[in-house]
């Protein structure tokens, strides 16, 4: 995580159609922990890169679902975020430690009477490699304020 380029990462972002992202509040969020010293945490902002339709597979015996997906890459902020974390751990000279890593979204439009929705999360940390999957096809539920 260290030797990150922050040009490089990049997050996907999989959601059912008619439902919208809200770019401007998603957040990768980074928490480096060299053994034996406190947590540094990062929580990048992102910016919107583009959007594609497509189609995805919430499991095995499930219908593919039509999905919008976002791909977002760091901000100037965010990648001054990696930067500044990965120098406090060079100097801590911690070199072994946890790594946890999340991505942080909310939603600006949602299909009227949505309850539940699934998702995608895909993440690439380095240019030249392929996406890895963080939530593949997970559900979340929301309650609605009433008004």
């Amino acid at each position: 995580m260290v030797q990150l380029d922050p040009a490089g990462i990049r997050v996907k972002v999989a959601i059912p159609r008619g439902n919208t992202l809200n770019p401007e509040a998603t957040r990768l969020t980074l928490k480096l922990q060299p053994e034996g010293q406190a947590a540094r945490v990062a929580a990048m902002p992102l910016r919107l890169m583009g959007s594609t339709q497509g189609e995805r597979s919430p499991g095995v015996l499930s219908r593919n679902v039509a999905v919008t997906t976002y791909e977002l890459a760091l901000t100037a902020e965010g990648a001054s975020q990696l930067r500044n974390l990965q120098r406090e751990v060079l100097n801590s000279r911690g070199d072994r430690g946890k790594v946890e890593l999340s991505v942080n979204t909310s939603f600006s439009e949602f299909v009227p009477g949505t309850r539940e929705m699934i998702f995608w999360v895909d993440v690439k940390l380095r240019a030249d490699d392929a996406y890895l999957t963080l939530f593949d096809g997970a559900k979340v539920s929301f309650k609605m304020a009433e008004s």
